[in-house]
């Protein structure tokens, strides 16, 4: 049997917070998968509350560079030395938010992010 649990998205209900980010928790055949994980304590509030564990995690993918869907990246990595972690290389590259007649915002990961898939073991950057 297979689940999907929302963590993080911008809407929540019965007691969960929300913040602008996403992250999804999946089980499936025994593997417990994390699927992005929010930009701030949202997500483990939120998995607190829904009885999930995010310290034994199988699998860790980045869907993409930004603060918002990889905030918590770092603390989740040292918590899951032994898990596999997917990225696609460009994960890394310096994003912006541009708009017209509002300065330039940066929407990258923030370094100590950076630093710690750099710093990961079994990293798996793939596309």
């Amino acid at each position: 049997m297979s689940t999907i649990t929302l963590l993080v998205d911008n809407l929540a209900g019965n007691g969960l917070q929300h913040e602008h980010g996403l992250s999804i928790f999946i089980k499936h055949q025994d593997k417990r998968i994390l699927f992005d994980n929010g930009q701030n304590e949202v997500l483990f509030h939120n998995a607190d509350r829904l009885g999930i564990s995010l310290s034994d995690l199988d699998i860790i993918i980045l869907s993409h560079g930004h603060y918002d869907h990889g905030g918590n990246l770092a603390s989740l990595l040292l918590a899951n030395p032994n898990a596999l972690f997917f990225a696609h290389p460009d994960c890394l590259q310096t994003r912006s938010s541009l708009h017209p007649d509002k300065p330039a915002r940066m929407i990258s990961l923030n370094q100590n992010t950076i630093e710690a898939i750099d710093n990961f073991p079994d990293k798996q950057k793939n596309g």
